[in-house]
């Protein structure tokens, strides 16, 4: 029997509040897809290989760091399509990193992931089907990369 609550990767933790920022100006546009503000790169001409990759982001959302490595993804031929699921509200408005308790003290972590995944588990199949009605073609390969939030329910569409 398929367990339906089985992820790709095991739901955000306290973990997720650390990293570094990366440096650098990103390239892309935001647009909204199926009610979604998407964030879309195409790759340079020359490195085009008629894939389109969807970025499933972490829980920064569309921080530099995110917008840099879909970038990064265009730049090997991709055309990255990344959604935020997050509708602006990432984890950085509450908490700077995993020790900040002063940007916002009374910050539920556990609340806003319920929210936010609840949302993405709603959101994701129609903005899947929307991408692929805009952008897709038959002969289109679909590649996902989605970061800690990413659920497995979330590639049915493709």
């Amino acid at each position: 029997m398929e367990d339906k609550n089985a992820y790709v990767a095991k739901p955000s933790d306290i973990c997720c509040l650390k990293g570094t920022i990366h440096e650098g100006e990103s390239r892309g546009t935001f647009e909204t897809i199926a009610g979604v503000e998407t964030y879309i790169v195409r790759p340079p001409e020359a490195k085009a290989n008629d894939n389109i990759l969807l970025y499933f982001p972490d829980v920064w959302g569309m921080f530099p760091n995110g917008l840099l490595i879909m970038d990064g993804f265009a730049d090997a031929g991709y055309f990255v399509l990344g959604l935020d699921y997050f509708r602006g509200d990432p984890v950085w408005k509450h908490r700077k990193n995993r020790h900040d308790t002063t940007t916002d003290p009374i910050f539920d972590y556990e609340a806003w992931k319920r929210k936010h995944i609840a949302f993405a588990d709603e959101a994701v199949p129609p903005w899947v089907d929307a991408v692929k009605k805009l952008y897709g073609r038959d002969e289109t390969k679909y590649a996902c990369v989605g970061y800690v939030v990413f659920h497995d329910d979330h590639l049915d569409p493709l």
